[in-house]
């Protein structure tokens, strides 16, 4: 038995794919929906749904739901809306609160109404409450909750088991065949690729393109005549703050034109690649880290030389860092910004030091045999070839003595890390749709679902 939670109409066509696929094998399938839409197409197809906008709580104030989540072992509730209050900027802390508890106890209601059917909860990774809340209340119930994420290899994908925290990445050596990883290594190096999730590949456009795009019109206008002439809910249903956000990300892309610096200007750097502000990368996996503005100049403080800090902007979200941080960032400090139209690849082999808090870029550092050091929780963050850093002081020491260090990684060793990186993830993209990609997708959750006896 298998509960999938979908949160939006385009992830619900997707499960609603998969769902058929597994329930033709022999799986019985439910969901938990965060969308209306999304809660008529899958009764349409008849799935039994648990509707976030149908479920009904007991009344309560911010106050009881917080003692109410303690009751359930839930005490750092500050750690699960944490996500859900930055991405969408809200103020209304207590709406949130009970949002939570809601989720929790939706959440509760159909793992204990199947649990005679020993379920099992898939989901995406996410920081939003409808996840968090969604796991919380299948960790109270005893159902195993399995988080899916992209790997560091396109087209593969991670699946772990009652943690947002990264995969752990198994230290002996278990592939077989290293010649389909070491042919793609090669690939990625030779073009400098940069692996973009297939889900996510229209975030990587350029702010005036996601202002122009047809799609994002037409999703505008059926948002809005559902939210506010129908009243559907919608989990992501904040209209006008996305509206905003697009407008400024790209009023914010025009303004920091006159700040970049050449990459063939800089010389001795410590190359440190932006998050997404507010992912859940920083949300959930390294909190203390969230604001990364503020991180790069506690490092500036600490530093008795004159270190340069080169940062770029994650290709996903051009202009969407804080304008005003930023521009008091460069004006008081040896920091640079390089354009995000720069190569990844072509950054790291300029730099003297790579310096991230779990970015895909620190990977990518150890193909280049890069000296870096690691300020949170990444899948590679306990591998041979980086520099776990628990105190921020420690970079300094580590960027002056570099010369000292044997950054020649074993061509032999690194091959067979991502071996295991390649070994620990299946075959798939989420929210791809194709039919092969669906038939390919459902095939690796029958297997992890064999390997695994759910």
């Amino acid at each position: 038995m298998i509960i999938i939670s979908t949160l939006a109409e385009y992830q619900t066509y997707f499960w609603l794919a998969v769902a058929k696929i597994l329930r033709s094998n022999g799986y019985e399938i439910a969901f938990l929906s965060f969308d209306d839409r999304s809660t008529e197409i899958l009764r349409k197809n008849s799935f039994y749904v648990n509707s976030f906008s149908e479920f009904s709580m007991p009344t309560c104030d911010t106050n009881e739901a917080i003692s109410l989540l303690r009751k359930e072992n839930i005490k750092d509730v500050d750690k699960w809306i944490k996500h859900e209050l930055n991405f969408f900027n809200i103020k209304d802390v207590g709406s949130i609160i009970l949002k939570l508890y809601k989720c929790v106890l939706m959440s509760k209601d159909i793992c204990n109404r199947f649990k005679p059917k020993n379920p099992i909860m898939i989901q995406e990774l996410g920081g939003f409450v409808s996840v968090t809340g969604s796991f919380l209340g299948a960790n109270s119930s005893n159902v195993d909750c399995y988080f899916l994420e992209p790997s560091f290899f396109k087209g593969r994908f991670f699946i772990t088991k009652n943690s947002f925290e990264a995969p752990k990445i198994a230290s002996n050596f278990r592939h077989g065949d290293l010649k389909e990883v070491n042919e793609y290594l090669d690939k990625a190096l030779d073009s400098k690729t940069v692996v973009i999730p297939e889900k996510d590949k229209d975030h990587y456009l350029l702010p005036i393109f996601k202002i122009l795009n047809i799609h994002n019109f037409r999703r505008f206008f059926q948002k809005t005549f559902d939210k506010w002439f129908l009243g559907k809910y919608q989990d992501f249903g904040h209209i006008t703050f996305h509206v905003k956000s697009h407008f400024m990300m790209f009023i914010n892309q025009l303004r920091l034109n006159s700040y970049y610096t050449k990459l063939e200007d800089l010389d001795d750097f410590i190359y440190f690649p932006l998050h997404v502000p507010g992912d859940a990368a920083l949300t959930l996996r390294s909190p203390e880290y969230l604001d990364q503005l503020n991180t790069i100049l506690e490092i500036h403080k600490i530093f008795n030389s004159k270190i340069v800090i080169a940062i770029k902007e994650h290709p996903a979200c051009i202009g969407k860092t804080n304008f005003k941080s930023l521009k008091k960032l460069l004006e008081n400090s040896n920091t640079r910004l390089l354009s995000p139209k720069n190569n990844n690849f072509d950054v790291l082999d300029k730099a003297s030091m790579v310096l991230t808090i779990n970015s895909k870029a620190g990977a990518e550092a150890i193909l280049k045999n890069k000296l870096i050091a690691v300020l949170g929780s990444a899948f590679y963050s306990d591998s041979m070839f980086v520099n776990k850093i628990e105190k921020l002081s420690e970079i300094e020491p580590l960027f002056l003595n570099k010369k000292d260090l044997d950054l020649d990684f074993n061509k032999d060793d690194v091959l067979r890390y991502f071996s295991n990186v390649w070994d620990m993830s299946y075959l798939g993209d989420l929210y791809t749709v194709s039919e092969s990609k669906i038939e390919e997708f459902s095939s690796s959750i029958k297997e992890f679902l064999e390997k695994n006896d759910c």
